[in-house]
């Protein structure tokens, strides 16, 4: 060829046919071809300007309000080919990156009811073979009424270290919470500010578990982990506990066998007020997990038979699913049988009802559920689920107030019954909008009381997340529960004026680092009651700064 010329890719793709034509010997994969001069003879140099690649960037949403979406750049992909006496040898694309969120951030925020918010997570220290998470948190209010007060404070860590054979992870949890015991009539009875008038949670819990590295496919796998915890209150009530877990897998195809042991040693111990004498009860358990795991074509089952030792019985437990997919379709038949042990510690007990005493008698409950469900997906943005159950409780744990004040439940137990249906849908558009709704009716059959004592018939959550600027996050959300039986100081068997909390919040980014949030809690400035006695704090709105670094 006389001279250099520039070629379109219609001439590229000339050259490269008569190469490959079939008068040309056969050319295996890994040959070379040496030599070859492709002369192509035109009296015009036609030239085409490339036009430039955009280049995108993706803007981060707030971390905690909406699913995360990772900022990432596209680099400018350019294709160069080198045509001479050479033959025709194209260049890789450049090394694509990725240009990580930011891992940590800060949230400082301040409302009515004295409401004070700090919030802070920590995730950039990490290396090739470990990472951390840290989270810090705080949250205090206080109401219109007398020792109406909550405050909850802790830290929460975690991090894992990984090795050619071996993950192993580490979690640190703190946290204390209290609770003002204003749940009295204020015009019989006054209390001044201290130990005796409200409630003070303290928490302390390591946990250390291994497993297999990840990617690495083995027969026999396993997964050990083990915990000690401490928790008590500011009322000389203290659990100290003890838990291990060692399950081990085996897989033969589509089958996964499973035995493992597992059990928690607890010991609580507490001292009634002016008496000095302490009072301490064990609550332990030992369970052996025998059973397999299955599935294969739109079926999947598994089955397990856990003989149990609990505190003063030995039972066995059963835990029995089978699934199956229509075939063709997106539903999902389901239907099984599941029992467990329900220990009914202090830590259990105090967090789903903070205004408890903490002088009661430890009495296990085994609990029963045979259930049948469906699910389903209607199009690509919607899916819909149902379950229906019928529960038996040996020993269920029941709240009355006290007939001294009224102020601190305490514990009743009794057999119980009971038929629940349940059905959620969901509406989901990518991360842009989605909203969710959630209901339950239980129908309780007492066998000593006259009712389940502040349990709920009737339960409904919805929610929502819109995103209408990638700048903008908008939630909201309604908590209804009702049907709850109280008993009063006068002998009475009440309604409860139930929950009844609408809210909504959002968050605005102004830069990629600084954003600002707003969240408003009961809208309508209820005054409902979970618990006989204590009442909402009524609207509640704050406000504040999140910094990402």
């Amino acid at each position: 060829m006389n001279g250099s010329m520039r070629l379109t890719p219609l001439y590229i793709f000339a050259a490269l046919w008569l190469v490959s034509a079939p008068a040309v010997a056969q050319v295996t994969r890994d040959t070379v071809l040496k030599g070859t001069t492709i002369e192509v003879i035109q009296s015009y140099k036609p030239e085409v300007k490339m036009a430039p690649k955009k280049e995108y960037t993706s803007a981060l949403p707030p971390a905690d309000t909406s699913r995360p979406r990772f900022s990432y750049e596209i680099p400018q992909q350019s294709l160069f080919y080198t045509y001479s006496s050479l033959p025709l040898r194209p260049l890789a694309l450049g090394k694509d990156s990725v240009k990580l969120p930011f891992p940590n951030y800060a949230r400082l925020g301040f409302g009515n009811l004295n409401t004070v918010l700090v919030d802070a997570g920590f995730g950039g220290w990490k290396g090739d073979n470990y990472e951390t998470a840290i989270r810090l948190f705080h949250l205090s209010q206080r109401g219109p009424i007398e020792h109406q007060q909550t405050a909850s404070s802790g830290l929460a860590a975690e991090g894992a270290l990984h090795s050619a054979r071996y993950d192993w992870h580490a979690a640190f949890d703190f946290k204390r919470d209290q609770y003002g015991l204003f749940g009295y009539d204020h015009n019989k009875y006054e209390y001044t500010q201290n130990d005796s008038i409200r409630s003070v949670y303290t928490l302390l819990r390591a946990t250390v578990d291994v497993q297999p590295a990840v990617g690495q496919y083995r027969r026999i796998s396993y997964h050990p982990s083990v915990s000690v915890s401490n928790y008590s209150d500011n009322h000389t009530a203290s659990e100290n506990s003890f838990s291990f877990n060692a399950p081990f897998f085996y897989n033969v195809d589509s089958i996964q066998f499973e035995l493992g042991i597992s059990g928690t040693a607890t010991q609580y111990t507490t001292r009634p007020p002016f008496t000095g004498v302490s009072i301490s009860e064990s609550n332990s358990i030992l369970q052996l997990n025998p059973g397999f795991r299955i599935r294969q074509n739109g079926f999947s089952a598994h089955a397990f038979i856990r003989p149990t030792f609990g505190k003063n019985n030995t039972y066995l437990l059963p835990d029995i699913r089978l699934s199956y997919q229509i075939p063709n379709s997106q539903f999902i038949l389901a239907a099984g049988w599941n029992a467990q042990l329900r220990r009914n510690t202090f830590e259990e007990l105090s967090t789903y009802n903070p205004y408890l005493f903490n002088l009661y008698n430890v009495v296990q409950n085994r609990a029963d559920e045979i259930f049948g469900s469906i699910q389903t997906n209607v199009g690509s943005h919607v899916n819909f689920g149902a379950r229906i159950s019928w529960w038996q409780h040996t020993n269920l744990p029941l709240f009355l107030n006290d007939t001294l004040d009224g102020r601190q439940f305490y514990i009743v137990h009794d057999r119980v019954s009971a038929l629940s249906f349940q059905a959620n849908i969901r509406y989901q558009v990518n991360t842009t909008f989605s909203l969710g709704l959630n209901t339950q009716f239980t129908s309780f059959n007492t066998t000593a009381q006259q009712e389940a004592w502040h349990e709920p018939g009737i339960r409904f959550g919805a929610d929502f997340i819109l995103r209408p600027v990638p700048q903008l996050t908008i939630n909201g959300y309604l908590s209804v529960l009702n049907g709850i039986k109280a008993y009063n100081a006068v002998d009475q068997v009440v309604n409860t004026r139930g929950v009844f909390d609408m809210g909504a919040g959002a968050e605005y980014s102004f830069i990629p680092r600084l954003s600002a949030f707003v969240q408003l809690n009961n809208l309508l400035n209820n005054k409902y009651e979970r618990w006989l006695g204590y009442n909402s704090y009524g609207f509640n709105i704050y406000g504040g700064l999140r910094l990402k670094f």
